[in-house]
């Protein structure tokens, strides 16, 4: 039905039913730097997690995730994956004044690429949040193609198979 979900396992993971994170649950619930600690992966960190801030839209940070990901789908490679190691790739987004090097129109739509463009935005206070990116027009086509393609599946088939 053209829905996908995706998920970082090492960052997202809840245990038990005290819904404790991992840092937590290795750190111990009492210890503060277990609220504080820097858990993902740095190719996917978005600026102001890197920086520490806690400013931006609820979701910012996985809407630059999300962007991450389309950006990798589409060419195959890590977003800053020129960057040799973790420590390089943190500091080139801590002081990120662009996005990392987006695709191009041989990899991905000029439309795919403005999503991503949109879910990279710096600032975290002007990041798109995923509702408003969910009537992006990338994603809109993308869902009129997946709706047409089930319909035509359909045309011919019982009721019940579709």
């Amino acid at each position: 039905m053209g829905v996908i979900k995706y998920i970082d396992f090492g960052a997202a993971r809840v245990l038990g039913r005290e819904k404790r994170t991992i840092a937590r649950t290795r750190l111990g619930a009492s210890d503060p730097a277990a609220a504080n600690s820097l858990t993902g992966t740095p190719s996917y960190m978005a600026p102001e997690v890197i920086k520490g801030e806690h400013k931006g839209r609820q979701g910012a940070m996985d809407v630059w995730g999300l962007g991450c990901v389309v950006l990798e789908c589409a060419t195959g490679k890590r977003p800053w994956g020129g960057l040799d190691n973790e420590w390089a790739i943190m500091f080139q987004i801590g002081i990120a004044a662009k996005p990392p090097p987006l695709p191009d129109e041989t990899q991905l739509s000029a439309l795919g690429i403005d999503f991503i463009r949109q879910c990279l935005t710096i600032d975290a206070n002007h990041r798109p949040t995923a509702v408003q990116l969910s009537e992006h027009p990338w994603i809109t086509s993308f869902r009129e193609s997946i709706a047409l393609a089930y319909a035509e599946e359909c045309v011919g088939a019982t009721a019940r198979s579709c």
